[in-house]
């Protein structure tokens, strides 16, 4: 998988060619659903965080080392699923792009954390997402700046307003259904209805 953060793309082990905004995985996952590839495909958002918003991921392109996790208040990945196989596609996992869901999970995540470090996995439809998902960016501003650049293209939905909140609070089931690691792991590993 090759980067080019000059031009804001992530091109894929298959040669899809993905936009990219380093910080942005729920804007980066937003844009890839509305890419070609994923028209006619059964897609999901995974958004992954926990009521703490302290969640380790391994083997991410931050981390200061392999062996050691990058901790992410929230996370959100592109779940593809084809031919009844599962697939992750996260731009900022040094695992590759597409990654089975499998692989991706059990390289990713540790069993047995404290509490408050354990991941919840929220799926959402890709439709949905495309149709609902709202960002002002407000999360990554204070009061007098930007934290990160921000990405070349508009903000998802109108701009004015944000749900990202809503999306990440795993005690509201209301959009799309939330599981531990064990049971998201099982999921992946059992074959999808096409």
């Amino acid at each position: 998988m090759g980067h080019d953060p000059s031009a804001g793309v992530m091109v894929a082990g298959d040669g899809t060619r993905l936009d990219y905004q380093a910080y942005y995985c729920e804007e980066n996952v937003w844009r890839a659903l509305q890419h070609p590839r994923f028209a006619a495909a059964q897609v999901f958002a995974v958004f992954i965080s926990n009521p703490t918003r302290t969640c380790p991921v391994w083997g991410m392109r931050v981390s200061e080392r392999r062996d050691q996790p990058a901790l992410w208040d929230y996370h959100v990945v592109l779940l593809e699923v084809r031919a009844g196989r599962s697939f992750i596609w996260d731009c900022d996992s040094l695992l590759g792009m597409p990654c089975e869901a499998a692989r991706y999970v059990a390289q990713s995540f540790r069993v047995g954390l404290k509490p408050e470090y354990r991941p919840l996995f929220r799926l959402v439809p890709g439709a949905r997402l495309l149709a609902e998902f709202h960002s002002d960016r407000r999360h990554m501003k204070t009061a007098a700046s930007l934290l990160v650049t921000p990405p070349p293209w508009p903000c998802p939905g109108d701009g004015n307003r944000s749900n990202l909140a809503e999306y990440l609070d795993m005690a509201d089931m209301a959009l799309g259904a939330v599981y531990d690691l064990e049971a998201f792991s099982a999921l992946v590993l059992v074959p999808f209805p096409s």
